[in-house]
């Protein structure tokens, strides 16, 4: 690939403009809009118009990696192909795709970073099972230190839309115990796709699921209560 832009350092900060990219990966040319800088100060890390593009994809960065209060950034994508990251999903075990649109930003507030996300994800697929499309939504409460999250997985079949998946509830990421307080709802989604995630435990499950399970504790040792059919 090829890669060029200038580099600046002075005493009170070092900034790295990039004004020429040719970069394949996996296949596909990647390039960083013209106009962008990164900067480094004793505040910290700031982007300034980083918007890098490859066959339709876009991600784009601004704002200042939070450190103090009232830091901001913001990460935006559209039309972001998941399978981009493919060399990530199998490092993590899993195949993910689909394409993605949205935003996310954290912030820093006193001493608690933010979480604010409004996703949208357009033919969502899980280890190469079709679930829908994928709907986010995350906000932060100041008072209680939480995040709300509400999700759904919509599929359209026949003209027809269904919900087949939801979640909703909250996150507390500053607490050691009771993290979790969210609701699943399933009506109908695919279980197929789950099969890597619980090969401990059971074996070629497939079908649809519909019930509601709660799920409580923390992140580390979750505590699920509910209800399950599957049909098929």
């Amino acid at each position: 690939g090829d890669i060029q832009g200038l580099y600046v350092k002075n005493k009170n900060n070092q900034k790295l403009s990039i004004y020429k990219t040719d970069v394949y990966i996996n296949g596909t040319r990647w390039n960083i809009e013209p106009g962008n800088a990164l900067i480094f100060d004793k505040l910290g890390w700031r982007f300034k118009n980083f918007l890098i593009k490859g066959n339709g994809s876009k991600i784009a960065f601004l704002g200042r990696l939070p450190r103090e209060t009232g830091d901001s950034l913001e990460v935006s994508f559209r039309n972001w192909n998941l399978s981009n990251l493919n060399l990530l999903w199998h490092y993590l075990g899993f195949n993910l795709a689909g394409i993605m649109n949205g935003y996310l930003n954290v912030s820093k507030l006193g001493s608690s970073y933010t979480r604010v996300a409004n996703l949208t994800i357009d033919s969502l697929s899980l280890n190469n099972t079709g679930l829908g499309t994928a709907f986010i939504l995350s906000t932060w409460d100041n008072v209680n230190n939480s995040a709300f999250i509400k999700s759904q997985i919509i599929r359209s079949q026949n003209g027809l839309s269904k919900k087949v998946f939801g979640m909703e509830g909250f996150y507390y990421p500053y607490r050691v115990n009771n993290q979790l307080d969210m609701q699943l709802t399933f009506n109908g989604i695919g279980l197929k796709g789950v099969n890597p995630f619980l090969k401990e435990y059971i074996s070629k499950l497939h079908g649809e699921a519909k019930g509601t399970v709660t799920v409580r504790g923390s992140l580390d040792a979750p505590e699920l209560s509910g209800a399950l059919t599957l049909d098929n």
